[in-house]
């Protein structure tokens, strides 16, 4: 979150997958079946030529042929958005996220990717303005309260940092994940043997947590 807002990427993918498979979740929309099933296979192919090396443009290209054919289907829309971003296209991925968020204002995964976005162009006011506006109508999504998290450690608010992490851990964030950046939470706060103990948590679910071990290594505990 705090590296790089938790290594983007990474989690642009674990909500891309998400947004596949979990359809029609944030109220009325036009969702329709076989479209779901082609944007699957989409997906597949998107995700199959990427794994290989490729660079997945004929894949996008037609996803989003896909997303033109059937405007009202917004897993398509935030399917585009995703890939854009993968592609580092970010006017493209601004683009088809809004057009998800006016099909389905309360959708938290699109307005968690449009803060990433907005705090990769520090844009810092915007991120927030999202994410506590998204939370007021989806205050339990443990997406949003991560990123209500890199808001405030950016903000150097640690302490109000470290009370999203801990909201986000209840409502399901990966542990492992939370207790790193607790640990930068703590060393920012010069709370070292506090940090140590985080990081010794992360470790214990992710051995090969390279960064979290070489920040333990380095903490001076005199």
């Amino acid at each position: 979150m705090f590296e790089r807002v938790a290594r983007m990427r990474t989690r642009c993918l674990v909500a891309f997958a998400w947004c596949v498979l979990c359809v029609s979740c944030y109220g009325p929309t036009h969702e329709r079946p076989h479209v779901d099933r082609e944007l699957e296979e989409r997906v597949d192919a998107w995700e199959s030529a990427r794994r290989d090396g490729d660079s997945g443009r004929d894949q996008r290209e037609q996803l989003e042929q896909l997303a033109l054919r059937h405007p009202a289907h917004a897993s398509t829309l935030l399917a585009c958005g995703f890939v854009a971003h993968e592609d580092r296209d970010v006017e493209g991925a601004q683009r088809w996220l809004d057009a998800a968020l006016r099909l389905q204002p309360r959708n938290a995964d699109a307005t968690w990717l449009r803060a990433c976005i907005a705090l990769e162009l520090g844009n810092l006011p915007a991120a927030e303005r999202m994410t506590e506006q998204q939370l007021r109508s989806v205050p339990d999504h443990a997406g949003l309260h991560e990123m209500q998290a890199s808001v405030r450690y950016f903000q150097g608010d640690l302490k109000g940092a470290r009370e999203s992490l801990e909201r986000a851990e209840t409502l399901g964030a990966p542990g492992w994940r939370v207790q790193y950046h607790l640990g930068l939470i703590a060393e920012g706060l010069g709370e070292l043997e506090k940090a140590r103990e985080h990081y010794d948590r992360c470790l214990e679910e992710r051995p090969k947590h390279d960064r979290a071990r070489s920040r333990r290594n380095a903490l001076r505990l005199d």
